[in-house]
């Protein structure tokens, strides 16, 4: 064979050798970060001031599910004692709550391990240890990041 020859087929299966490590790594990254959610525009998602009355789950291992917000604190995690339980091994036991105060709807993340994300803000205890962010106030149309679930306000 010719010298030019070779050298195209090493070029070859060094290219294809790049590739299927970019998709292994990929997805490795998916399945420990869970899939990111692709925004349909760039501008920030406008947020209804009334308080959301209902939790939809929209991706994750309970898609489908809908529960009912009530004026009651309700806790989210995988555990039974959990008001909000979600089949997601990623989430704590109790991983976050929601509660009514002043007038408003807002979540705490619980301490939980891998953290609690509405919108882009991160509510992590641990994620941040010198940030007082641990409770955000909800609004129609958030949405809620816990291990590889996603909910949505409605």
């Amino acid at each position: 064979m010719s010298g030019v020859l070779l050298f195209s087929i090493r070029i070859g299966i060094l290219v294809v050798l790049w590739l299927f490590i970019i998709t292994v790594i990929s997805l490795i990254r998916d399945d420990v970060f869970g899939k990111s959610i692709k925004k349909k525009s760039s501008k920030s998602v406008p947020h209804n001031d009334s308080n959301p009355s209902v939790v939809a789950v929209i991706s994750g291992p309970n898609s489908g599910k809908t529960f009912k917000i009530t004026t009651q604190e309700m806790t989210i995690g995988r555990g039974q004692e959990a008001t909000i339980i979600l089949d997601d091994k990623i989430l704590s036991r109790i991983h976050a709550r929601i509660f009514h105060s002043n007038n408003g709807v807002y979540i705490e993340d619980m301490g939980s391990s891998n953290g609690t994300i509405v919108n882009k803000t991160d509510l992590h205890s641990n994620a941040f240890p010198d940030s007082n962010v641990k409770t955000k106030q909800l609004f129609v149309g958030d949405n809620i990041k816990i291990g590889k679930t996603v909910l949505k306000l409605i």
